[in-house]
C-alpha cells in the first residue's frame, strides 16, 4: 500500500468490486437483449437491475470502503451459476457430437 492511499484514507482500492459490477452490468445487457423477444416485463426487470448496479458502482467509486450490496452478491452468484451450467451443457453437447 502506498503513502498516497493512506493519505486519501483508502485502505485498499476497490478494483475487484468495480470489475465484478462491470461484469454483472455487461451480463445484464446481454440478458436484456435476449429477453426483449421473450417479453417486456423481463427486459424491464433486467434494465432495472442494470441501473441499480450502475448506481452501486458509482457509490463505490465515490467511497471505496462501501461494500457490495447483498442483492448484488446474490445476482452475481446467480450469473456465475448460469455461466457454469451453460459451460456444462456446451461440454456435454460437444462430447455427444464427437462420439
Amino acid at each position: 500500500m502506498s503513502d498516497l492511499d493512506r493519505e486519501f484514507g483508502i485502505p485498499r482500492w476497490p478494483h475487484r468490486k468495480i470489475k465484478s459490477l462491470d461484469s454483472l452490468i455487461h451480463d445484464l445487457q446481454e440478458e436484456a437483449k435476449q429477453q426483449e423477444s421473450e417479453g417486456e416485463a423481463a427486459a424491464v426487470a433486467a434494465a432495472e437491475r442494470k441501473r441499480m448496479l450502475e448506481s452501486e458502482k458509482g457509490n463505490i467509486e465515490r467511497k471505496a470502503s462501501v461494500d457490495i450490496k447483498s442483492e448484488s452478491k446474490r445476482l452475481r452468484q446467480e450469473m456465475l451459476k448460469r455461466r457454469h451450467r451453460a459451460r456444462v451443457v456446451e461440454k456435454q453437447t460437444c462430447t455427444f457430437s464427437n462420439t
